[in-house]
């Protein structure tokens, strides 16, 4: 079973957010966008870490982040391993790429995400803007953005 699992928003969220109410963080991350997107530490979730190892014993994981930059990904490369994240392939996209485009080939069996509220919702999903053809193969888990995905079931294939 292949299980991609989103970062910025499902399982990590900005430093500076912590302790910022919902729609605050929704805000805050609204002006980063418009400033060309998040630059700060990121830290997990709740215990999105210990949810992830969980799946991990059950499932061949894929992490994807939003940011198409090398700086970027090697940030969150860096905050997997240092907040104890299962090992896992880090997706991301290139300069022109799409979600659909790089996840396609991949075919995973599951995607857990988030709403991306923040961001402009579906448009800025990966599972809404992949063919009606892959979206048949695939499973769609949705959780609020920073709300994080503690509330989900311990077994992936409750998913």
């Amino acid at each position: 079973m292949k299980l991609l699992v989103f970062l910025q928003g499902t399982t990590f969220i900005e430093s500076a957010l912590i302790g910022k109410t919902r729609e605050e963080s929704v805000k805050k991350s609204r002006e980063w966008a418009a400033k060309g997107g998040w630059l700060g530490e990121l830290v997990p979730i709740g215990n999105a870490a210990k949810k992830v190892r969980t799946w991990s014993e059950h499932v061949e994981l894929y992490y994807l982040t939003a940011s198409r930059k090398e700086e970027n990904v090697a940030k969150c490369q860096i905050a997997l391993k240092r907040w104890t994240f299962p090992e896992g392939r880090l997706l991301h996209r290139e300069k022109d790429q799409s979600y659909s485009d790089l996840i396609t080939p991949l075919r995973p069996d599951v995607i857990v995400e988030d709403d991306c509220e923040s961001l402009g919702g579906i448009k800025e999903m990966v599972y809404p803007n992949l063919s009606e053809n892959v979206r048949r193969s695939i499973a769609s888990v949705v959780v609020r953005e920073f709300e994080g995905v503690d509330h989900l079931p311990d077994d992936p294939t409750l998913l």
